[in-house]
Order: structure tokens, then sequence, then C-alpha cells
């Protein structure tokens, strides 16, 4: 996939300011799983701290791609340490953040919850977290109906998936 640098820069303030609250390291872990680039905890220190010593202008995602890119070149989003470590420890595939399985509204029945949960071990993320509950039951029931079996896999799809169902639930 290619996307414009400035578009990257663009998508990681919106990131940053919009839905990491201001949180660099969660801001890169959202880029790297939708760019699909490995994400390494000493790797972003290291980056952090040249980003921070130089003092340039150069925007810090680019910084982290240039380190990314010297010490673990072919690498991809899963071969990310933090995520096989989690896996280790729970035996369910994990993303971006995982929320427990009980953090669903008490007003929903069990196959809205059920739904929940296959989304987030598939997605390993909530992709709707802004949303609001009500809201939420049906984008997963239609994101599961639209994902096919492997398509977790492969980001772009997942992601585009994720954009369908969001753009068919607004025009309802």
């Amino acid at each position: 996939m290619w996307v414009c640098r400035e578009c990257c820069y663009k998508l990681f303030a919106w990131l940053y300011n919009e839905r990491a609250n201001k949180d660099l390291e969660l801001t890169t872990k959202y880029m790297c799983a939708y760019l699909n680039v490995y994400f390494d905890i000493d790797v972003f220190d290291i980056a952090k701290q040249s980003h921070n010593k130089s003092g340039r202008m150069k925007p810090f995602f680019a910084e982290y791609m240039i380190y990314v890119n010297r010490t673990c070149p072919g690498k991809t989003f899963f071969d990310s340490p933090f995520l096989s470590e989690a896996y280790e420890r729970t035996g369910e595939r994990v993303g971006v953040e995982q929320k427990k399985d009980n953090d669903a509204p008490y007003d929903w029945d069990r196959e809205d919850v059920r739904n929940r949960q296959q989304v987030l071990k598939m997605v390993g993320y909530d992709p709707f977290e802004w949303e609001s509950d009500e809201n939420k039951k049906i984008l997963y029931k239609d994101l599961l109906n639209i994902l096919e079996p492997g398509m977790e896999n492969d980001l772009v799809k997942f992601q585009a998936a994720i954009q369908i169902v969001m753009s068919f639930f607004k025009v309802r």
C-alpha cells in the first residue's frame, strides 16, 4: 500500500490529537497497524530520543520509519513483539489495545456480546470505540457479515471492510 508522506503526517497528527489522547506510543502503534509497519518499543525509544535531541522539524513518525527500516527490514506489524507477548499471555491475538470481554454494556443480549467479542478477537482493538453503544451493536453485526475467514491478515481489506460498514451505517 502506497500512501503519500504528507497524508501520513496528517493522519499521524489527527490520531495523536483526536484518538490517542496525545500519547505518542499509542499513536505510533495505530499508524504501524494501519500501514502494516513493524512496531518495537526499543526502536520507538531510540527514535524518540533521536527526535528530541535533533530539534529538527521532521515529524516523529518519519524519524521512527527511518529507524525501523534500518533495524528491522522486511518485518510487518504482525511480527511486532508486543503482539506475540500478549498472545503467549492470553492465548488470543491482540492489537493496538484490548478490552475485557465484560466491558460490553449491560443491556446487550448474548448475540450482541458475542459479536463484539468476535470483532475484538479478529481485529485486536475496537474499531468503533467512538460510537455509541446502540450503534456499536449494529456495526459489530454488519462487520461480521462482511468479513471472510483470513481477511484479518490483510490489513488493507480489513480497513476497507470497516470503512464500508461505517459508510453504510451513515447512509441508513
